[in-house]
């Protein structure tokens, strides 16, 4: 029994830190498709929309212009209010949530290390 549960635990563990490793790899894929947009539009340069939009449209298949960006709120903003009520401790994620938000926190840290060395 012990060791059926040692087994489970250590499956899950490895579950997520695949999990964790797919999120890095995507996000070296964003940074790669970031640079593509950033090296042939200096509008992108310039403009988060644009840049958001750019990004939407030629990697998703989606059209928002930055017009229509400019009309809602930025994701960032979202998500930052959605931080300074967690800081506070209101509305705080399931502790599996911030189990999983502090690996992928760890796994970023090497990944902007790796690109700062690069």
């Amino acid at each position: 029994m012990t060791q059926e549960i040692l087994n489970d635990f250590f499956k899950e563990e490895e579950t997520k830190l695949c999990e964790e490793e797919v999120k890095i790899n995507e996000l070296r894929l964003v940074k790669d498709k970031v640079e593509a947009i950033l090296s042939k539009s200096n509008k992108a340069c310039n403009s988060d929309k644009s840049l958001i939009s750019q990004y939407l449209k030629e990697f998703h298949d989606i059209e928002l212009s930055e017009e229509e960006l400019s009309e809602i709120p930025s994701f960032e903003s979202i998500t930052r209010c959605r931080r300074k009520f967690q800081e506070k401790g209101l509305y705080t994620s399931d502790p599996e949530v911030e189990q999983t938000k502090y690996l992928y926190e760890e796994q970023v840290r090497v990944w902007s290390k790796e690109w700062n060395s690069s």
